[in-house]
């Protein structure tokens, strides 16, 4: 039978994120491959190794950029966000770029692990100018609004139903997310309810509408949050996500790196949960009915296992869980059909094995 793969993570969105270094450097999955807005300072050295600060206690973020140079001094700079770690050397990403330089500079000619050297390939940069108090400017610069009482204007997003941040502060079961333009906040403290509305934070019925938020500005290793005290519908309305398509660029075909259990393996125990690793970041979506998993040498009237396949993609490994034990002595077949695809688009080649159950 066709299963279904559940999506580990949100389906990451074409909306460009403005966000802080230290978001950065503390969720870098959340933001690996998406096209981001940062504001720091340019450290420029002899060496050319060109670095984005936020002050001396953040990790740096390395900056690509192809023709012209980033200016010096505090910069709002755009351009797509990676872990360096998680692409590997031959990446066309990474094409033009001397990574070699780099990583002799800050990692001993090492390729790194992940986590480890963060980059940005920059698409456009400017000396960053003070903007007005909003909702923009508290998450490109939430150290200038800590603790300090504000009023911002943005459109519902529910629970993060939309990907826009990496993961809710935990306040409440209630904490909602508010976005206008490329930024978005996380909202505690109150409910997102009052006179005349009382959104679902969790369906996106009232997504969209906007909301003035009053309260305190907080912010703990890279998530910035308002500690609301009042929430009101708001009589004008926030600008709308800013959609910036990243640049394509598709890679070499991906391939199984290896499974568990392995191909042909015998004794298997009926409980296994099946693990299969690629070489290079997969687009979770692209599972969905395309993974096939029957039982070899079955009858007419056999049933083919229920399964559920989960595409994990911190360390880039599909999971296969069976809903009930596996016939004792069978003979299992897993098949990854035509259509799955790396992040990228490269299409995986149809890939399958089998494994033998135990008694």
């Amino acid at each position: 039978m066709l299963v279904a793969a559940a999506v580990a993570a949100a389906a990451q969105p074409a909306s460009r994120t403005a966000t802080t270094l230290e978001a950065l450097a503390q969720h870098p999955l959340f933001f690996h491959g998406r096209t981001i807005v940062v504001r720091g300072t340019v450290e420029q050295p002899a060496s050319g190794i060109v670095s984005l600060r936020a002050d001396d206690s953040t990790r740096p973020v390395f900056v690509l950029q192809r023709d012209r140079g980033v200016p010096d001094g505090l910069v709002e700079l755009r351009g797509q966000f990676w872990d360096l770690g998680r692409l590997t050397p031959d990446d066309p990403h990474l094409a033009g770029f001397d990574i070699e330089a780099l990583l002799q500079r800050v990692n001993d000619g090492r390729w790194p692990a992940h986590n480890q050297v963060l980059i940005v390939i920059a698409s456009a940069s400017g000396a960053a100018e003070r903007l007005p108090p909003g909702l923009r400017a508290i998450a490109l610069e939430p150290s200038r609004y800590e603790g300090q009482r504000v009023t911002v204007i943005g459109r519902f997003r529910g629970a993060n139903l939309y990907g826009d941040l990496p993961q809710s502060p935990g306040r409440s079961r209630w904490d909602f997310v508010i976005q206008s333009a490329d930024a978005a906040l996380w909202v505690t403290g109150q409910r997102p309810r009052g006179r005349d509305f009382n959104f679902d934070s969790f369906t996106r019925l009232d997504t969209g509408r906007s909301l003035e938020v009053t309260g305190v500005v907080r912010a703990e290793r890279g998530l910035v949050w308002i500690e609301a005290t009042k929430v009101t519908l708001s009589s004008g309305s926030a600008p709308a996500a800013i959609a910036e398509a990243p640049v394509r660029v598709v890679g070499a075909p991906p391939q199984v790196a290896f499974s568990l259990p392995v191909d042909d393996e015998a004794d298997v125990s009926p409980t296994v949960k099946v693990r299969i690793q690629f070489t290079r970041d997969m687009e979770a979506e692209s599972f969905r009915d395309r993974v096939r998993v029957t039982y070899v040498h079955a009858n007419a009237t056999s049933t083919p296992p229920v399964a559920t396949t989960v595409y994990r993609r911190d360390n880039r490994v599909a999971e296969i869980t069976f809903q009930a034990p596996l016939d004792h002595f069978s003979t299992v077949k897993i098949e990854l059909l035509d259509g799955i695809t790396a992040s990228d688009g490269a299409r995986l080649a149809p890939w399958a094995m089998e494994f033998s159950v135990g008694g």
